[in-house]
This record gives C-alpha cells, sequence and structure tokens, in this order.
C-alpha cells in the first residue's frame, strides 16, 4: 500500500491532482471513528472528575485541549500504524508555496473578520444563540498573565493541529473519496461546527472550516489549512483575553 501511496506521490496524475489521495478504506475509516469516541469520551470523564474535586479552570482546560489532540491525533496515527503506514507527505503534511500562505493570510483574516461581525449581530438579534458561551469564556478567558499566554498559545498550536488533521485530514478525505467536492467541503465543515456544540461556536466554527476544507482541497496540504485555522485562532485568542 505504502509503494502505491509514494508512487502516486511521486508521479501526480490529473486523477489524483483533482481530490486528497484516498487513505482510508472502509475499516480504517471506521477504526479511526472508534477510537476517537473512546479516547474522547474517556478526555470527558477525566474533565468531569477534576470539576469535582474542583480543579482550576486553566488545568482544566489544559486537559481537555490536551485530551482532545490525544484522541484526534491518536486514534488517525494509530490506525495508520496498524493499518496502512503511510508516509506524513501521504496524511498531508506537503510543503506549500508561499503564494498559497499569502492566499490563506488574507482570507483567513478576511473569514473572520466577517465571522466576527456576524456572530455578534447574531447574538444581539437572537440572545437564544448565547447559550453555553459564558462557560467556554470561563474557559479561554483569562486575567492572569501567565494564564492568557497559556490559553493562546494552545488555541493557536495544538487545536488547529489535531483539529486539522482529523476534521480535513481524515474526515473530508473520507467525505471527499465518496461524494463530489463541495458536498464534501460542506459536510465535514458542518460536521466540524457542530463538533463545538455552542450554538455561536458551532456556526463561526462551520463558516471557518468551509475555508479550511477548500484550502485542503486547493492546496493538497495540511499545513494550510493548519496555518489558517492557528492564524484565525491567534487573533481571536488575543483579542478575548484584551477585551475580556
Amino acid at each position: 500500500m505504502s509503494d502505491i501511496v509514494n508512487s502516486a506521490i511521486n508521479q501526480p496524475d490529473p486523477t489524483a491532482a483533482k481530490r486528497p489521495l484516498r487513505l482510508w478504506n472502509r475499516w480504517s475509516a471506521v477504526a479511526i471513528a472508534a477510537i476517537f469516541i473512546a479516547v474522547y469520551i474517556i478526555s470527558q470523564v477525566a474533565v468531569v472528575l477534576l470539576l469535582a474535586a474542583n480543579a482550576s479552570i486553566l488545568t482544566i482546560t489544559v486537559v481537555t485541549v490536551f485530551t482532545s489532540a490525544l484522541a484526534g491525533i491518536g486514534a488517525i496515527l494509530l490506525a495508520n500504524a496498524l493499518l496502512h503506514k503511510h508516509s506524513l507527505a501521504a496524511l498531508g503534511f506537503t510543503a506549500v508555496s508561499r503564494r498559497w500562505l499569502v492566499t490563506a493570510t488574507l482570507l483567513s483574516l478576511a473569514v473572520g473578520v466577517v465571522r466576527a461581525f456576524g456572530l455578534d449581530w447574531l447574538s444581539v438579534t437572537f440572545p437564544v444563540l448565547n447559550a453555553g458561551s459564558e462557560a467556554l469564556s470561563q474557559m479561554l478567558v483569562f486575567d492572569e498573565p501567565a494564564a492568557m499566554i497559556v490559553s493562546v498559545v494552545l488555541i493557536s498550536t495544538l487545536v488547529p493541529l489535531w483539529e486539522e488533521m482529523f476534521f480535513r485530514g481524515y474526515v473530508h478525505n473520507v467525505l471527499r473519496n465518496r461524494l463530489g467536492m463541495w458536498a464534501a467541503i460542506f459536510v465535514s465543515s458542518l460536521l466540524f461546527g457542530l463538533f463545538h456544540f455552542i450554538p455561536l461556536q458551532i456556526i463561526g466554527a462551520f463558516t471557518l472550516g468551509l475555508l479550511l476544507a477548500w484550502l485542503y482541497e486547493k492546496s493538497g496540504s495540511l499545513w494550510l489549512p493548519i496555518f489558517a485555522h492557528a492564524l484565525n485562532n491567534l487573533v481571536f485568542g488575543i483579542l478575548a483575553q484584551l477585551i475580556g
């Protein structure tokens, strides 16, 4: 299998250029989903135990991010090690051009501005969408400088890495090789949004997901959506800490 993947990378053909490589067959796709769900449930149990033990909010935030990353990245790497042994390049970690980085930067900032104003309007117009936003703010916004830095670093590094590996490198890839491009972009972005649970976050994540999936689709690299996602989270993270 690895020989086939390496051949496809070294000698690209028109078909490969139009879609991501078929990384996951039916069984590996199911295995990744099962491992992710199992580990994620365990991570949520850990969070509940920390809440019961009156752990600090920063501790809960750090544990939540790290266990979620373990679930997302671990599921993919474990299934890959046991079933496929794809290279990192085949998984999507390939170089991108400076032109794509500039494009991703401009689009990420533009979508970020639209999302910021759009979500603000929605929160005022439809107050019911604010459900859960206060709890999320408590987990991400802090008064102490050290806690602020930890929060911003986590949401702009580890979170984009695991979410892009899972939702673009796995979810979008599986859907893309079974649906058309735009259907895969829409469905994977919708699942990405729903994963965030909180109404306003669902809308915001869905909107951002459309851009990230498109960048992954057009560049063929996970680094580009990771970069755009990190930039988006960095800007919003800093603004959230400053505004409170």
